[in-house]
């Protein structure tokens, strides 16, 4: 969620807690818009990115180690605090040890040692003291330390360099979300490309396997009128043998009356409307003067 810097108007980046030109804190959480503490947002817990105490890298302004070069300003604090506690607490003994040995070496009665004792080792006591609950204090307060420095990123962003170097990473991401906008744009390409290449191919092999079809259609027409055909000309063939064989079944009739010559009709196939009469197989008589022709 972008917006600008309400000191100077410049625009932040949606990961920028801090304005890159003036310095001051972001208002508002860049995820939810809620407001922010110095560490993170009150909302949504994102953290505020801050740098390194020690290397000046970002990082989440909550994590008590940087992941880079594993500073730990807690635990430092926590070890310089026992160092100085434990000198603190020497310093009190050694108050002690004046307070007995002066008391002890000091002549006279034993009060006035006793006050010499005090005049020397309490200012030592007292002070140890005073240095071990200071460290003691600073020892649980380095619990919410962590590894950012907030002052170190205020300043950081209102130099020139940070703000050159804050340009150039947005020119970078510009150039490469424009190089992958092309990418995309060329794959997107390519895939239309390849897919009207296979639509082209599969209408090809539709228009294929329907010609194949057509031809296998016209094939088996042909095949069936092939097999008609030579059915008809069994048929055929059959109704010939047949015809022949009634043919060869029925006796020649002669062309006329070897007597009086009279031609008869229908001599040599059918004997419907001929000239003579058939009187039994191969025996013939003529209409005309009565000869009777046996062809037996």
């Amino acid at each position: 969620m972008a917006d600008n810097c309400q000191r100077c108007g410049t625009q932040l980046a949606v990961h920028d807690w801090f304005c890159t030109f003036c310095g001051k804190e972001r208002p508002t959480c860049p995820d939810c818009g809620a407001e922010m503490d110095e560490k993170q947002c009150k909302n949504c817990g994102t953290p505020r990115q801050a740098p390194c105490g020690n290397c000046g890298l970002e990082i989440a302004g909550t994590v008590k180690e940087c992941p880079h070069c594993r500073y730990n300003k807690s635990e430092k604090v926590i070890q310089k605090s026992n160092g100085r506690k434990k000198k603190a607490l020497g310093l009190s003994g050694v108050g002690v040890l004046l307070y007995l040995v002066a008391s002890a070496a000091t002549p006279g009665p034993g009060i006035l040692g006793a006050l010499v004792g005090l005049i020397l080792g309490v200012p030592f006591i007292i002070w140890g003291g005073l240095i071990a609950f200071y460290y003691n204090t600073k020892e649980t307060g380095a619990e919410d330390l962590t590894a950012t420095d907030l002052s170190k990123g205020r300043e950081q962003h209102k130099t020139k360099e940070w703000r050159e170097m804050k340009m150039d990473e947005r020119k970078e991401m510009l150039n490469a979300a424009s190089k992958g906008l092309s990418t995309v744009a060329s794959a997107a390409n390519a895939y239309s490309e390849r897919k009207r290449k296979q639509q082209k191919e599969q209408q090809l092999d539709e228009k294929l396997e329907s010609a194949d079809q057509m031809i296998a259609d016209v094939q088996q027409e042909k095949e069936l009128a092939q097999q008609e055909h030579e059915k008809a000309l069994q048929k055929q063939q059959h109704a010939e043998q047949k015809q022949k064989q009634i043919d060869e079944s029925i006796p020649d009739v002669p062309r006329g009356c070897p007597r009086c010559h009279t031609k008869w009709r229908g001599s040599g196939g059918l004997l419907s409307g001929a000239a003579f009469e058939e009187l039994a197989p191969g025996k013939f008589q003529c209409l005309e003067c009565g000869e009777t022709v046996n062809l037996g």
